[in-house]
């Protein structure tokens, strides 16, 4: 599902260039991300490391720009409990980020930081489970009556990187962290309250496509 979904981002990213935009660019990495929830009932939850692809639009000029990013990514994490066994949730978002490009300095290596919203939209969950007994089982999240969740997730994103001058564009270097603001626990009775949060490091490569 991911893979299908990052080809169809990238694919629809292209297409959709608008001839104002100064740069296009690809981006993959890793992910680490885990979910923070208010009431774990002794649970152990840790980080669950996933893929990251994206494609994204930069406009911009003197410094300041305004990126637009299209990401496939997987957020989760894996969990564990002595009496049920270990669970791994995947949850599978294409996350779109619409942030604030400050350039730092003039140097070769280029240096940026970026902030701004995020709009999270799920396209897939899997959960895989091993018991206390060693059975395996791994199933679509609504065939195993999984918990309800809501299908949009809003956050606040941030990045650092670096954009080193290569051939006819530029390598990218980045990392990113988003927090979820959104409680993606779909329940009216339910208290707790689950939200992602999500890493990434990644790589890529843009080029201009505009006048500077």
């Amino acid at each position: 599902m991911l893979k299908r979904t990052g080809i169809m981002v990238l694919a629809v990213s292209l297409l959709a260039t608008p001839a104002a935009a100064q740069s296009i660019g690809f981006k993959l990495g890793m992910t680490s991300s885990d979910m923070d929830v208010s009431d774990d009932d002794g649970v152990s939850i840790d980080r669950l490391t996933s893929l990251g692809v994206g494609g994204f639009l930069r406009f911009g000029f003197a410094g300041l720009g305004l990126q637009i990013d299209v990401l496939a990514l997987t957020k989760g994490s894996e969990t564990s409990d002595p009496a049920e066994g270990d669970m791994d949730i995947k949850l599978d978002y294409v996350e779109v980020p619409v942030q604030l490009v400050f350039a730092l300095g003039s140097s070769r290596l280029g240096p940026y930081i970026m902030v701004g919203p995020s709009v999270a939209f799920e396209v897939g969950c899997n959960v895989e489970m091993e018991d206390t007994g060693g059975n395996e089982l791994e199933s679509e999240c609504d065939d195993a009556d999984f918990f309800d969740r809501k299908s949009t997730d809003f956050g606040v994103s941030g990045a650092a990187g670096l954009q080193i001058p290569l051939g006819p564009g530029a390598m990218l270097l980045e990392g990113r962290y988003t927090h979820g603001l959104s409680n993606i626990l779909d329940s009216e009775t339910d208290e707790t309250k689950i939200r992602n949060r999500s890493y990434g490091l990644f790589v890529g490569y843009s080029i201009g496509i505009g006048g500077r």
